[in-house]
């Protein structure tokens, strides 16, 4: 079979060997990096801790929070329904997927109790169902809807969203803490000084992400530091996210090791040339943005 080509660029130069052998060796050099530090890694609403090889998983989050989110999700569902409608009459699409959410939001009122049992949790929620519902049956006796109409409601349930979204975060960090502590106690003080925190994850979460705030708090990490607390983008599984720790802890030795600095890798090489390279580049000035469009309700 013929060779596969390199992922990287080929310039017909005995270098292409030279950079050929870099890849081999530095993606060796990480894969085989072993982190025998304690790591934590937070995969949706489990915990998992790596100690040297011993797993052991722990759910954390309560029914309670998947309720909250998914109440949460009603007010979303309408405003998603009815969007794309704009100025109109709602054909009979729409109207049928709007009576089965109607069916489906006047169902969960009558569970809200048994979901949410305490009152600062079930008092958000019934009252973002309720506005959902009436909205719902306001457009369904209407038959059509507006932008304007859309935009009224959006703005009216917002503080309503909010509320009920507050409630979710608290629910799941208290649940998080507790487990987190809980592991904790089980940890020398030798392992707990070690403690590697992977938290996996979409890109756009990111930036304030639950997980990364909580333990960049809990572990008295600044924020965009990422040295004992990292964030893994697309990370499906411990396995996963046991390789990142390894391959940042050989990263650290060796930017440490050629630019006595262990956190000159984690971010792009060539960024502090380029930095400096464009405080001496002369550009011509930024063309004039385009004026704005008259922003449709609900676009950001």
């Amino acid at each position: 079979m013929p060779d596969e080509t390199p992922p990287w660029p080929q310039i017909g130069s005995p270098l292409d060997d030279v950079n050929a052998a870099f890849h081999e060796a530095y993606d060796g050099a990480r894969s085989s990096a072993e982190e025998r530090a304690p790591v934590l890694v937070l995969l949706g609403d489990v915990l998992v801790v790596d100690r040297a090889g011993r797993r052991s998983e722990h759910p954390f989050t309560p029914p309670v929070h998947h309720a909250l989110k998914s109440g949460a999700h009603a007010p979303v569902a309408l405003f998603s329904l009815l969007h794309g409608v704009g100025d109109g009459p709602l054909d009979s699409s729409v109207c049928e997927r709007l009576a089965r959410l109607r069916g489906q939001v006047d169902a969960s009122l009558g569970k809200v109790e048994r979901d949410a049992p305490e009152a600062s949790a079930a008092g958000p929620l019934r009252a973002l169902l309720e506005a959902t519902r009436a909205e719902t049956d306001r457009v369904l006796e209407a038959g059509r809807t507006s932008r304007e109409a859309l935009a009224a409601y959006a703005h009216a349930t917002g503080p309503a969203l909010l509320r009920l979204v507050d409630e979710a975060t608290r629910v799941q960090l208290e649940a998080l803490h507790a487990q987190v502590e809980e592991l904790l106690a089980g940890m020398t003080p030798k392992e707990r000084a070690a403690l590697q925190v992977v938290v996996a994850g979409a890109h756009q979460a990111r930036e304030r992400s639950l997980g990364m705030q909580y333990f960049q708090k809990r572990l008295g990490e600044p924020e965009g530091l990422e040295e004992r607390v990292t964030f893994a983008e697309n990370v499906a599984d411990v396995d996963q996210a046991l390789a990142l720790v390894g391959a940042r802890r050989f990263d650290r030795a060796l930017a440490r090791a050629f630019f006595g600095d262990p956190r000159r890798l984690q971010r792009d090489v060539l960024g502090d040339a380029t930095a400096a390279h464009l405080a001496r580049l002369e550009l011509p000035p930024p063309p004039p943005a385009a004026p704005d469009a008259k922003a449709k309700p609900g676009a950001r």
